[in-house]
């Protein structure tokens, strides 16, 4: 089936403590706002998610944080936006590029050999943004590997 963006259910959300993991990325506050809906670009049939967690500020502004979930095992993933790439979203194919500035937890990487292909062929259904800007026929290029 592969991977499709979405608003995740109630089910999901309890099931894989999408709102603790939220509040991992907004310290301090004390309840998720009623106006936000958890939304991710999911592979049902291999158990494995992308969901952006945070985005950069200031000198780190083209600097998105992935939660990635493989199988069990939920890694954190930054990411930084590399100029080259589409800049229209009109563009056939859109273009992304991407420079991988870390994977955490090291540990576990070992242990998904196809860590790398997965998250490639996740974010070429995030495309730009997931479920808030649908965008066809997408490449996602890394420019580090």
């Amino acid at each position: 089936m592969g991977f499709i963006n979405e608003y995740v259910s109630e089910e999901d959300i309890k099931e894989y403590k999408l709102d603790e993991l939220w509040f991992k990325y907004n310290p301090g506050k004390k309840e998720v706002p009623s106006y936000f809906q958890h939304h991710w670009t999911v592979d049902r049939e291999n158990n494995v998610f992308l969901k952006e967690v945070d985005g950069g500020r200031e000198e780190h502004s083209n600097r998105v944080v992935f939660a990635f979930f493989i199988k069990g095992d939920l890694f954190e993933v930054v990411l930084d936006t590399v100029k080259g790439g589409s800049l229209d979203f009109s563009e056939q194919p859109y273009v992304r590029i991407w420079e991988l500035i870390q994977i955490t937890p090291t540990a576990l990487v070992d242990k998904h050999k196809d860590l790398i292909s997965l998250l490639k062929n996740a974010l070429t259904s995030f495309a730009v943004s997931g479920v808030f800007t649908p965008v066809s026929n997408s490449i996602v290029k890394f420019n580090n590997f």
